[in-house]
C-alpha cells in the first residue's frame, strides 16, 4: 500500500458572527466542482514538456486544483508519455489520499432554534449519528449562522453555545456530547482533525550520584509532557497512532523546548513533508474516532511562563473501509473448520452453550504476515460477527485469552441475542479492514507552563 502523509490544503473557513437574520433553510454545503476536462489535459500535456520551468507550473496547478483535477487525472493515469505517467503515478494517489481525508462540511443558517435543532442538522448535512445529554438544549432562542465549515469546527460552536462537552467514545461511531461547561480554548483544527491539548505535567529529577571532584550532585533535569487527545471524524476511525512530532516549540522567553533526541521534520508548504514521517504503532487496536497520546517537551528557562508557540503533528493510521466476509454460515457444525481472509488464518475449534444460555465461540487466530505486532489481535471483539438463524445480529458479551504470541491468538468469545432469546449462532463473519495512514496537525499558542 503507498501510505502518504498529507496536510489538506482547503480554504480559510467563514464563521460568520452571530446576528439576527430571517429564518430560512439551510442550504446544502457547497460542492466541489471538477476542473474542466480540457483543462485538466492542457497541463496533462505540459507535464511532459521538455522546458522544466513549463512542467513545473503545471505540477504546481495541478496541485493547487486538488481534489478538482481528479477525474480528469484518473483518465490520463495511462497517459503515453513516460514523464508524464511517472509524475501522475504520484500526484493521484496523492490527491485521492486528499479526497479521502477531505472532512464534512456544515452550513447553518438558524434562527430562535436549539441546540438539539442544530445538532439534528449537522447529522442530516453530514451523516453522522449525534447524541447529546441534559442541560438546555431543547430550548429555543440560538442563533447560528456558519457557512461551509469542517464537521468538527461547526460541532465545537454549536457545543459551546449549549455548555455542551465532547464525550470519550464507546467504540462505536456515534458522537456523544453532555452538558459540562467545559471549555478547552487550546484546540486546533484541521480538516477531518480536532487535536485539543487537555493537560501538561513536569516533573524534576536530581542525579544524588557524585563524580571524583564533584561536591554537588551531577545533574538536575525537567522534563514536561503535554498530553493531547486527537479526534478523527466517524468516516475515519483510528486504529492506530505514532509517537507525536514536533516541528516547532518555542517558550515566551524564545528558547526551543523540543527535546535534543527528538529529529524535526521539514514540512513543505502546499502539499507534504520531506524526510521520513515515523510509522504508526497498534496498527489493529480497535476503531474509535478519538485517541489520547502525549509530547515530550524539555524546560529550558524557569522565567517562562507559557509555551509561545507550538507546532507539530500525530501520525494516524485510520480505516478507511470496512467489508464483511463470511467465514461460515453453519457455525453450529464448524467445529476444526479453517478459513484464511486478508492475512488471517481461522479456526473455530469449538461452539457450545454455556449454563446461562449465551454461546462459546472458541477459535485460534494466526497472522500469516511478518508483522511481530502484539496489539494486532486487539480489534478481533470489534471485527468478529455472528447471527442467528434470522440474520439476528448476536451482541458479543466478553472474550477470553490464552496462550497469546506476535501471530498467534486463542480467543473464546461470548455472544447472545441482545434480547435475551435463546437464538442458535448459525454464521459467523470476519470485518475485512482497509486503512491508510495520515496525519493530524496542531498548532497551539501561548499555553501556560506549570
Amino acid at each position: 500500500m503507498r501510505l502518504l502523509f498529507l496536510f489538506l490544503l482547503l480554504p480559510t473557513i467563514a464563521v460568520l458572527a452571530q446576528t439576527p437574520t430571517p429564518t430560512q433553510p439551510n442550504p446544502e454545503p457547497v460542492k466541489v466542482q471538477p476542473l474542466p476536462e480540457a483543462e485538466v489535459d492542457a497541463l496533462v500535456v505540459k507535464l511532459g514538456a521538455d522546458d522544466p520551468s513549463t512542467r513545473e507550473v503545471a505540477l504546481r496547478q495541478l496541485e493547487a486544483a486538488g481534489v478538482r483535477a481528479l477525474p480528469g487525472l484518473r483518465k490520463a493515469i495511462n497517459h503515453p508519455d513516460a514523464e508524464v505517467r511517472r509524475v501522475l503515478v504520484d500526484l493521484v494517489p496523492a490527491l485521492e489520499m486528499q479526497a479521502l481525508l477531505a472532512p464534512k462540511r456544515v452550513t447553518l443558517k438558524m434562527e430562535g432554534k436549539s441546540i438539539q435543532d442544530a445538532l439534528n442538522e449537522i447529522a442530516a448535512q453530514t451523516g453522522y449519528k449525534i447524541q447529546a445529554f441534559g442541560g438546555n438544549i431543547q430550548n429555543p432562542g440560538q442563533t447560528f449562522r456558519l457557512i461551509d465549515v469542517p464537521f468538527w469546527e461547526a460541532i465545537d460552536h454549536v457545543a459551546k453555545a449549549g455548555g455542551l462537552t465532547i464525550q470519550q467514545g464507546y467504540g462505536d461511531d456515534t458522537v456523544r456530547l453532555q452538558a459540562q461547561d467545559i471549555r478547552h480554548p487550546h484546540a486546533s483544527h484541521d480538516g477531518s482533525f480536532r487535536v485539543i491539548a487537555q493537560s501538561m505535567n513536569q516533573s524534576r529529577t536530581i542525579d544524588l550520584q557524585s563524580r571524583p571532584g564533584q561536591t554537588e550532585p551531577a545533574t538536575r533535569t525537567t522534563s514536561m509532557v503535554l498530553n493531547l487527545t486527537v479526534f478523527s471524524e466517524p468516516k475515519l476511525p483510528i486504529i492506530g497512532y505514532g509517537e507525536v512530532k514536533l516541528t516547532h516549540a518555542m517558550d515566551s522567553e524564545r528558547n526551543s523546548m523540543v527535546p535534543p533526541s527528538v529529529s524535526v521534520e521539514e514540512f513543505v508548504p502546499g502539499f507534504g513533508f520531506r524526510g521520513r514521517v515515523g510509522a504508526t504503532g497498534n496498527r489493529y487496536s480497535q476503531k474509535m474516532f478519538h485517541a489520547a497520546v502525549n509530547a515530550q517537551l524539555v524546560r529550558p528557562s524557569e522565567k517562562a511562563g507559557s509555551i509561545k508557540i507550538l507546532k507539530g503533528y500525530i501520525p494516524l493510521t485510520l480505516l478507511t473501509e470496512q467489508k464483511s466476509v463470511e467465514i461460515t454460515k453453519e457455525l453450529d457444525k464448524a467445529n476444526n473448520l479453517k478459513k484464511t481472509i486478508d492475512s488471517h488464518t481461522f479456526t473455530v475449534q469449538e461452539v457450545k452453550e454455556n449454563p446461562a444460555g449465551q454461546w462459546q465461540v472458541k477459535m485460534i487466530i494466526t497472522n500469516d504476515s511478518a508483522d511481530n505486532d502484539y496489539s494486532w489481535g486487539n480489534s478481533f471483539y470489534q471485527r468478529l460477527e455472528v447471527y442467528g438463524p434470522a440474520g439476528e445480529k448476536l451482541q458479543n458479551y466478553g472474550s477470553s485469552w490464552g496462550n497469546n504470541g506476535p501471530n498467534l491468538v486463542n480467543l473464546t468469545m461470548t455472544y447472545r441475542d441482545p434480547a435475551g432469546k435463546n437464538v442458535k449462532p448459525t454464521r459467523l463473519a470476519f470485518q475485512s479492514w482497509t486503512t491508510a495512514s495520515a496525519i493530524a496537525p496542531f498548532e497551539f499558542r501561548d499555553v501556560p507552563l506549570p
